[in-house]
């Protein structure tokens, strides 16, 4: 009997199951993640119990764990770039911010993943655009490009000419991803709880954060009122501006969607009378010419010409590895990576690593452009003398055309530019882009930046704005004091595995690591690293590895995920930043300005972000 009754149970799950994969993209989205993430999650967990099973040393235990990540790591980049969605966005992130704590083979795999995802193709692109719209593309644009320039996570990005001529970018919503996004969080914050859950805190703040990067119009406020800030302080000059010490009345492109228009003039209006200021050429951010253009699943926006960041990079690291006599870019950087590795996890050695790395760099830099511009004088010359010779009717023997070099951008100025101008819009802004990875950012042929894709924006009230000032300063002067009292009094909490608080020191710690630099040394715990006092030391991974975070407040997770970027970024561009040092002036003018005591000193501010006097 209870055969019969087991029997039919079983039938019927399987069928419930299987009218629920038919029925439900979310129920398909689940089963396709633990189809292939539960085989990685599996391997991972048995060699862990293997090692305790039968009592490995840590070495063998450390040894087994590399040659699992060694081979996991493009599987794990297939498996991202199968399921999509939030997933690329982690990668993106992870391969951002992840040196020196992801193992090498994962950043290599994933770097690629800031240029773009394999892209949908044109009927599909124009099926949601008409859907969406509701007008024909012949009636929008006199011409679209069928390549899209990129594809991302949730979308992809057209360049197209509208019937009047001007140059667009269009960005077009993948229709699956809303419904998708809910199924992935609930899958991500399974996986978390089961082996990371000191993390989940982060897995519902990226949640929170990526629903309201779906809906392109709240992207199109959210452009519209960072330029219009921006503008306001003369670091975006455009139609919208204070000047002359009083507000002027702002003149705004009227085919811009009615929404936006209200939340630039409301944001303009909000800020303080920042004085005269003269307009400096730090940024720049597309405008959006046409209202109809502007919708849930699809934005056009004005196309920038420039170069990203990721490939600035990539063509300075390639010229340097040739002034090294190294065979590519990428053995240098996985050098470098696993360098930093080993020092990280010793948590020792690293200080003297990074300063060796930041004396010899402007050397070799230099060496890198002098072999730049030889070869560019070389092509040059070599081109001049063909034209010459087909000239005088002898170009059967001239040398062939050469290309010149690609040309090469001031990377230590934009950055930092990127660095400051984020801290102004976060610190006296409140409203700043929270996903400035080097695939966002421009180099524009007029030595300003571009500022791309603000689907994720951060907004920070004023008490928000100043605790991070308080930190920020404190960092800075390496008042430890400071920094861990503005923390506790905001309500982080942090403890170790086994539910003692963490002391001051690893307290202080964190704080660096999210808005000041990548600090490797050892960190003072207390005895047997319980907390207390006491002189014992730990290394960063065992820290890290045995945290976890009972209470973060809003401002400290928005303002290590913007910190860590540029962190990160900077690194990734090989210059090593403090970024404590270079919002500090910032964060002085947060807190002169709290209560309305006085506004922002316009002039002191556009000296910082330039180095011009005003």
């Amino acid at each position: 009997m209870w055969r019969r009754f087991a029997t039919r149970g079983a039938f019927a799950t399987a069928g419930v199951a299987g009218a629920a994969y038919a029925v439900s993209p979310g129920f398909r989205r689940s089963v396709c993640f633990w189809s292939t993430v539960a085989p990685f999650v599996g391997e991972y967990q048995s060699i862990r119990l293997r090692a305790r099973w039968e009592r490995w040393e840590p070495s063998e235990l450390e040894a087994a764990q590399q040659h699992f990540h060694h081979r996991s790591a493009l599987r794990a980049v297939d498996v991202i770039l199968r399921l999509g969605g939030i997933y690329i966005k982690i990668g993106q992130f992870a391969s951002t911010m992840g040196a020196g704590v992801l193992e090498d083979a994962y950043i290599q795999a994933l770097r690629p993943l800031q240029d773009g995802v394999p892209p949908r193709s044109l009927t599909e692109v124009s099926r949601i655009i008409e859907a969406d719209i509701g007008v024909p593309m012949g009636e929008l644009f006199s011409s679209f490009d069928p390549e899209p320039v990129g594809a991302a996570s949730i979308a992809q990005a057209h360049r197209a000419t509208l019937l009047d001529g001007r140059e667009v970018i269009v960005k077009v919503q993948y229709p699956e991803v809303p419904t998708l996004y809910e199924a992935d969080f609930d899958n991500l914050e399974i996986v978390t709880r089961f082996l990371f859950p000191e993390n989940l805190p982060l897995i519902e703040g990226l949640r929170k954060r990526h629903q309201a990067e779906l809906d392109f119009r709240q992207e199109a406020r959210n452009l519209a009122e960072v330029r219009a800030n921006l503008s306001a302080r003369g670091f975006e000059p455009s139609r919208a501006r204070l000047d002359a010490g009083h507000s002027r009345p702002l003149h705004l492109d009227p085919r811009l969607p009615t929404s936006a228009r209200e939340g630039a003039s409301s944001a303009a209006s909000a800020l303080p009378d920042i004085g005269r200021v003269l307009p400096v050429r730090l940024v720049r951010l597309p405008s959006l010419p046409d209202e109809r253009l502007c919708s849930r699943h699809v934005l056009a926006m004005e196309l920038l010409h420039g170069t990203s960041l990721a490939a600035a990079i990539d063509l300075e690291a390639a010229d340097i590895a040739a002034a090294l006599g190294l065979e590519s870019a990428d053995a240098m950087r996985k050098q470098l990576l696993r360098r930093m590795g080993e020092h990280f996890e010793r948590g020792g050695g690293a200080t003297r690593l990074l300063s060796l790395a930041e004396a010899a760099a402007p050397l070799v830099r230099l060496v890198a452009a002098t072999l730049r511009l030889a070869r560019s004088a070389a092509a040059s010359t070599s081109n001049a003398l063909a034209r010459c010779m087909e000239s005088v009717g002898l170009g059967g023997f001239a040398p062939p055309l050469r290309d010149p070099p690609e040309r090469r951008h001031d990377l230590s100025r934009a950055l930092r530019t990127l660095v400051r101008v984020h801290g102004v819009a976060m610190l006296l802004d409140g409203v700043y882009n929270a996903d400035p990875h080097p695939g966002n950012v421009l180099l524009l042929p007029d030595g300003r930046l571009g500022l791309i894709d603000y689907g994720m924006c951060g907004r920070l009230e004023g008490s928000a704005r100043e605790s991070i000032a308080r930190v920020v300063l404190g960092l800075a002067a390496g008042d430890r004091a400071a920094v861990v009292d503005t923390y506790e009094r905001s309500g982080y909490r942090a403890c170790w595995h086994g539910g003692a608080p963490h002391g001051p020191d690893a307290v202080y710690r964190f704080a660096t690591f999210h808005l000041d630099r990548i600090d490797l040394s050892p960190v003072g715990v207390g005895p047997g690293g319980e907390g207390g006092g006491g002189s014992a030391t730990m290394p960063v991974m065992k820290l890290l590895r045995s945290t976890i975070e009972v209470s973060v407040p809003d401002w400290v997770e928005q303002a290590r995920r913007l910190g860590g970027l540029l962190i990160g970024v900077g690194s990734q561009a090989g210059r090593p930043i403090s970024l404590a040092h270079e919002w500090a002036p910032i964060a002085e003018e947060v807190l002169a300005s709290a209560g309305g005591a006085r506004a922002a000193d316009a002039r002191r501010l556009r000296t910082h972000l330039t180095g011009l006097s005003a």
